[in-house]
C-alpha cells in the first residue's frame, strides 16, 4: 500500500510543477502579445509648405509618453498644432 501512496503523490508533485510552469508561461506569452509596436513617419507636401511628424502606435498595448521635445540644431522646436 506504501507505493501506491508513494506513486499518488509523485503524480501530484508532477500536476503542480506543470500547472506552475504553464501559467508562468501563459502570463509571458500574455505580456508579449499586449505590447505597443511605435512606428515614426514624417508628412511633407510641398505646395503648401507643411512638415508633419506622426507617431502611431500600431500593437494592441497602450503606449505610455512621459513627453515629446522636437529639436533642431539643439534648439527646441515649439508646435503649431491646434488640437
Amino acid at each position: 500500500m506504501e507505493i501506491e501512496k508513494l506513486a499518488s503523490i509523485i503524480v501530484a508533485g508532477c500536476a503542480l510543477f506543470v500547472a506552475v510552469y504553464s501559467s508562468y508561461q501563459a502570463r509571458k506569452h500574455y505580456r508579449l502579445t499586449v505590447r505597443p509596436a511605435l512606428t515614426l513617419s514624417n508628412i511633407f507636401r510641398g505646395e503648401s509648405e507643411f512638415y508633419g511628424i506622426q507617431l502611431k502606435n500600431s500593437g494592441p498595448g497602450p503606449a505610455l509618453l512621459d513627453s515629446i521635445g522636437i529639436y533642431f540644431v539643439d534648439e527646441p522646436i515649439e508646435s503649431t498644432h491646434q488640437g
